[in-house]
C-alpha cells in the first residue's frame, strides 16, 4: 500500500515522529506518553495535517506503539526503507 492524498498528504504539512529509548527505559510507558504529547500539540495547536513513523520489521514493540497511538501500520513496499510505516491523519482537519 503507498501513502496517497486519501491518507491525508493533502491535509497540509506532514511531519515524521521518531523515538529510542535506552534499554533501562523500555517497556515503562514513556514512549507512549511522550509520543502521544508530541502528536497532541502536533495536531491541536500546530495544525500539523498528517503524521509519519518507520520502524524495522522485526520490532514489535515499536510496531505496537505505533498502534497504540492510532496509527496505521503497513509493510513498506520499498525494500531499502524501514520495513513498516506508521500513519496518523489529524482527525481535527
Amino acid at each position: 500500500m503507498l501513502l496517497s492524498p486519501d491518507d491525508g498528504a493533502a491535509a497540509g504539512v506532514e511531519l515524521e515522529v521518531g523515538y529510542a529509548l535506552g534499554s533501562a527505559y523500555r517497556g515503562r510507558g514513556y514512549a507512549t506518553e511522550a509520543v502521544g504529547a508530541l502528536i497532541d500539540h502536533a495536531f491541536r495547536v500546530l495544525g500539523v495535517g498528517r503524521l509519519v513513523a518507520d520502524t524495522g520489521r522485526d520490532n514489535a514493540r515499536s510496531i505496537a506503539l505505533l498502534e497504540r497511538l492510532g496509527m496505521r501500520t503497513f509493510e513498506n513496499p520499498d525494500p531499502g526503507w524501514p520495513g513498516v510505516i506508521g500513519v496518523l491523519v489529524n482527525p481535527h482537519l
